[in-house]
């Protein structure tokens, strides 16, 4: 029995002003769930020691060398090495967050997320996604059933909410075919992204992403300030302004 219903983990870079706003949402709701968060940049974030039901860690900066990856360039020595890394530290830090929630459900924030209301998950379930994104490639797909999975048709597991249990078996599947990542990371560059990776674990497990029609988005809902949906995606009204390679997702 699980002491925990949903645990939260939130990774981010710089977004302090986000993330504090992030937090303070999140907890009028959640008051009690454990919050485990990972951040990759050196700004200050001493504020996070007001929340105590939280651990919060720095750890490398994984992303920064993957900013650049593109389609054209993706299967270079270098990319793929970099590919692989930050691939492969997305799948430590939720076992590691799995480890401190010993919860049935794992709800992952983003910086660019907000709760903003009670949150319905459906017994048994597996992934939790949007599925906004109508494709996926064909490429990782043969890669997948060549591997025991199932094709991915849409995807959009951001922010997602999966089953603890189920992330650790299809962890495990992943990580004991040796020559998964290599045959996944040429097969398309964008796999670190959590929001992909997470529907490719899945697969391993006969397990599709499955439509969350609490999430909505900002850039694609004209109403979300008023369309009652708990979770959002794309809101990014709190980020720094960025001059850096970390100039990404600006409002």
């Amino acid at each position: 029995m699980k002491k925990n219903k949903l645990g939260i983990f939130m990774t981010f870079f710089d977004e302090t002003k986000a993330i504090k706003y992030a937090i303070s949402s999140l907890r009028r709701f959640y008051p009690e769930s454990p919050l485990y968060i990972v951040y990759e940049s050196d700004e200050d974030f001493s504020f996070l020691k007001k929340d105590t039901n939280n651990v919060y860690y720095k750890v490398d900066d994984t992303m920064g060398s993957v900013l650049g990856i593109n389609d054209q360039n993706f299967r270079t020595e270098k990319n793929q090495k970099n590919i692989k890394i930050a691939t492969l530290a997305v799948i430590e830090r939720v076992s590691k967050a799995i480890e401190y929630f010993d919860s049935e459900y794992i709800l992952q924030h983003c910086p660019d997320s907000l709760i903003r209301g009670k949150l319905t998950i459906p017994e048994n379930t597996g992934l939790l996604g949007s599925r906004v994104n109508q494709y996926f490639s064909d490429d990782v797909n043969k890669v997948l059933i060549k591997y025991g999975g199932i094709p991915i048709t849409a995807f959009g597991a951001v922010p997602a909410i999966y089953n603890s249990d189920d992330f650790l078996k299809a962890k495990n599947i992943f990580l004991k075919n040796e020559t998964l990542l290599d045959e996944l990371c040429n097969a398309w560059y964008p796999i670190f992204s959590h929001d992909i990776l997470l529907p490719i674990l899945f697969s391993l497990i006969g397990k599709m992403e499955t439509f969350n029609p609490e999430i909505t988005e900002c850039g694609r809902n004209p109403n979300w300030t008023n369309s009652g949906h708990p979770l959002l995606h794309q809101f990014r009204f709190n980020y720094p302004h960025r001059t850096s390679k970390y100039k990404v997702n600006e409002n």
